[in-house]
């Protein structure tokens, strides 16, 4: 393995740096129900409240995993905590 110190021996990229409009979203790839495929999904984890009164909001908070797919635009929303 050979380390390289600073930009001392390293090679010139090929390609310009990417960017994150460049890159497929965040690189999920998951099933997609309305494609009927493995298509990349960004997937963000949301906390929802779920109490209408906004006095209550606070404590009524909980992690929702929220996909969408890139291809069709699709949605999904799924509660990861079921107490």
């Amino acid at each position: 393995m050979q380390v390289f110190d600073g930009c001392e021996g390293a090679m010139a990229a090929t390609n310009p740096p990417r960017t994150a409009i460049d890159q497929p979203l965040n690189g999920t790839v998951e099933l997609c129900d309305e494609c009927e495929t493995e298509t990349p999904h960004e997937v963000a984890i949301e906390i929802r409240s779920e109490s209408a009164d906004p006095a209550n909001a606070g404590c009524s908070r909980e992690p929702y995993r929220v996909t969408t797919c890139s291809h069709c635009g699709t949605g999904t929303v799924l509660r990861m905590n079921n107490a």
